[in-house]
């Protein structure tokens, strides 16, 4: 838990220093794209799987075009050829959909907000309310499959 001035890219290497497994792959959402994000999952041969900025451009090092094989500029050209539907398709980059769905779940049954008012405090409380949602979570969620599509 951050506060609100805290944005989520400047948090990633705390996150990673603290899986115990080995990561493969990161989807990640937009706000990860910064170049300290790219180079932090490189530097640990993550595969970045991060959309980049609809707006976004090629980085560089010297002259436009020195980096064609960095990760992000890959992702960029790919976006450019099949669309950026179709690359989060073929990246794999749904699957952070179901990081979204426990997030979701959790705050439809705990509620949006917070009742502590100091951060230590809402940590204790989250880190509770986290504990019930798994402990409701073992006792059985719903077998889902994927629907074919026409």
């Amino acid at each position: 838990m951050t506060d609100n001035a805290t944005d989520d890219g400047s948090q990633l290497e705390l996150l990673l220093e603290q899986v115990e497994h080995e990561v493969d792959d990161a989807c990640l959402d937009g706000a990860y794209d910064t170049e300290d994000c790219w180079d932090e999952l490189i530097g640990r041969t993550i595969n970045p799987i991060i959309p980049p900025r609809k707006n976004g451009v090629e980085w560089y090092e010297q002259e436009e075009g020195d980096l064609p094989d960095y990760q992000r500029n890959v992702a960029l050209s790919q976006i450019e050829e099949i669309g950026r539907k179709k690359w989060k398709e073929q990246s794999g980059y749904h699957r952070r959909s179901l990081s979204e769905t426990a997030m979701y779940r959790f705050k439809t049954i705990h509620g949006r907000k917070l009742y502590s008012r100091k951060m230590g405090t809402q940590q204790t409380e989250t880190k509770i309310k986290i504990k019930t949602l798994n402990i409701m979570t073992a006792q059985g969620m719903p077998v889902s499959k994927p629907r074919k599509t026409a």
